[in-house]
Formats: C-alpha cells, sequence, structure tokens
C-alpha cells in the first residue's frame, strides 16, 4: 500500500470524530470522552490491521515522535490555560490518526503539520469575523481598533513580548542543530511560539516584572555565553530585530485568537471563548491537502 492510500484509511474515523466534535462543542461546548475513547480504539486496531496483514511498515522513531510532540503541545497548551482540557485531548487523538501528513517534506511530524493548518484556520476565521464586524460598524469597529492600538498596557505588552522573545529566539535553533538535520522554518516558529507561551504564562502567574527582566537578562548573556564572538553575538541581534518584531505581533495575535487574556476570560469566558473543534476538523482534512505548502509559497511571494 501507498502512504497516500494508508492516510485515506484513516479518513471515516476522522470525518466521524470530526463531525461529532463539533456538533457537541456548538451544541453543549464539551468534547466527549467517549468520542475520543472510540477513535483512538478504532485508530489502534486500523494501525494493527494495516500492519499485521498489509505489511505497512511505520517508522517507530517518527510515529513516536508525532505522539510525543502532540501530547506535548497539548499538555503545555492545557496547563497554559490557552486551550480546555477537551481541545487539548482532541489534537492529541487527531495526531495519533495522522501517520503521514502530505506536506511530510516540509515537517516530517504530521502533528506540527496540523497544528500549523488549524493555526492558519483560526487566523483567516477570526479574520473573516473582524471584516463581517467592520461592514456592520465601521466607525465603531474602528474607534475600538485606534483605541486598543495605541493602549498603554498593551503597548507595555508588546515591549516586553519583543525583549522576551528577542532574549530566547536563539535557543530553538541552537537546540534542534544537534540533530544536523533539516529543519523548516515553520518548526522554529512553532516551537519558538510554544516556548514563548509557556514564559508568558509564568510570568503573567507570578506578575513580576523583576522576573522577566531576570529571563530577559539571562538570556542575553546565555548568548554570549554559547557563542564566545561577542561581536557576531551582538550583530546577530540587531539583524535579527525585524523578525522579532513581526514574531511580537504574530505571537501576540496568536494569544488573542486562542484567548489566552485572562483578564478577556473573567469578564466573559464564554463570549471570548473561540470554539476550536470545527477549526480542528477543518484543519486535519488539510492535512490531507497541499495547504501548507500553498500558504508557505504565498508568504514567500509576499515576503519578497
Amino acid at each position: 500500500m501507498d502512504i497516500s492510500t494508508i492516510t485515506l484509511s484513516f479518513l471515516p474515523l476522522l470525518v466521524i470524530l470530526g463531525v461529532r466534535s463539533t456538533f457537541y462543542d456548538f451544541k453543549k461546548g464539551i468534547i466527549k470522552n467517549w468520542d475520543l475513547f472510540f477513535s483512538l480504539s478504532a485508530g489502534g486496531c486500523l494501525y494493527v490491521y494495516l500492519i499485521l496483514f498489509k505489511g505497512v511498515e511505520i517508522d517507530p522513531v517518527l510515529f513516536v515522535g508525532n505522539l510525543c510532540i502532540a501530547m506535548s503541545i497539548g499538555l503545555i497548551l492545557y496547563f497554559t490555560e490557552t486551550w480546555g482540557a477537551g481541545d487539548a485531548k482532541l489534537f492529541i487523538v487527531y495526531s495519533f490518526l495522522l501517520p503521514f501528513p502530505l506536506d511530510r517534506r516540509i515537517i516530517p511530524f504530521s502533528s506540527l503539520v496540523f497544528f500549523a493548518d488549524t493555526i492558519i484556520i483560526v487566523c483567516l476565521a477570526v479574520i473573516a469575523a473582524s471584516m463581517v464586524c467592520v461592514v456592520r460598524s465601521f466607525r465603531e469597529c474602528i474607534k475600538k481598533s485606534i483605541k486598543k492600538m495605541f493602549d498603554i498596557n498593551e503597548i507595555r505588552s508588546l515591549i516586553y513580548s519583543f525583549f522576551l522573545i528577542l532574549s530566547f529566539s536563539w535557543v530553538v535553533p541552537y537546540i534542534l542543530s544537534f540533530w544536523s538535520a533539516y529543519f523548516s522554518p515553520l518548526v522554529y516558529i512553532l516551537l519558538t511560539y510554544v516556548s514563548y507561551s509557556i514564559i508568558y504564562r509564568i510570568l503573567q502567574y507570578f506578575q513580576s516584572r523583576r522576573l522577566l527582566y531576570l529571563i530577559v537578562t539571562l538570556g542575553i548573556l546565555g548568548r554570549f555565553f554559547v557563542f564566545p564572538n561577542a561581536r557576531e553575538v551582538f550583530w546577530a541581534m540587531l539583524a535579527s530585530t525585524k523578525i522579532i518584531a513581526i514574531y511580537t505581533v504574530f505571537f501576540r495575535l496568536l494569544d488573542f485568537f486562542f484567548m489566552a487574556d485572562d483578564r478577556s476570560k473573567k469578564e466573559n469566558r464564554t463570549k471570548n471563548t473561540i470554539i476550536l473543534a470545527p477549526h480542528m476538523f477543518v484543519g486535519v482534512l488539510l492535512t490531507h491537502t497541499h495547504f501548507l505548502k500553498g500558504v508557505l509559497k504565498l508568504m514567500s511571494w509576499a515576503w519578497k
């Protein structure tokens, strides 16, 4: 069996889980554990059937690595209160049912392709909702956007996030360099966002500027310590300020999309929380296409 046939074998399970999770998430705001258990059991049986009776060979390193990445992302986003428990479990089960992404040459792990597709879908959905808001009430939305843009607290948060990302953005590429393998830039962005989300949540929990200053200082000093040529490190940091600024705005937007702001949750939890199940369903279906490859090509063209 070729890879495309193997991947399509899991499609009925993905559709059943996607339809049921979307329905119950819209209706009751929950992801049923029974649906997750059934999908895991049926998926496990399908893996056993393909391996024993169809002679399918699945790389155990990629398979286990994919599950570890999926569980890491799900648990991190759950414990940082970015996702709910149901969304985190749903993400892990979806990743289990995705043995091979179609864009595996870009990212070898299907969980990362799925995560990237879901983020893109969420961003497009929020942009579309914002456009509807602008069309319905142009003046009011513009006033709120301008007021939010120049809000002193938001500006301060962006500045803090900029220096935070600047201080540790070198860590992910440095760690991945030990694998001596090529990784897509999207892998660095995703892992950097997960790292940023963890540190940002820790800072929010302690509400301490001193801790922020300490993390930024340690990150910058650590970079000078790991790379002994101080002049090259200094110029590399200056050269990266443009991309770090883009990361800062992008990561803050993602925090807003996933409703990671605790203050907004306290004001109106049900109104401000994005229903992730349908977005995940669309994202998991897009992993069977070259959607991510097309988005990356579009981004490369726009960057030029």
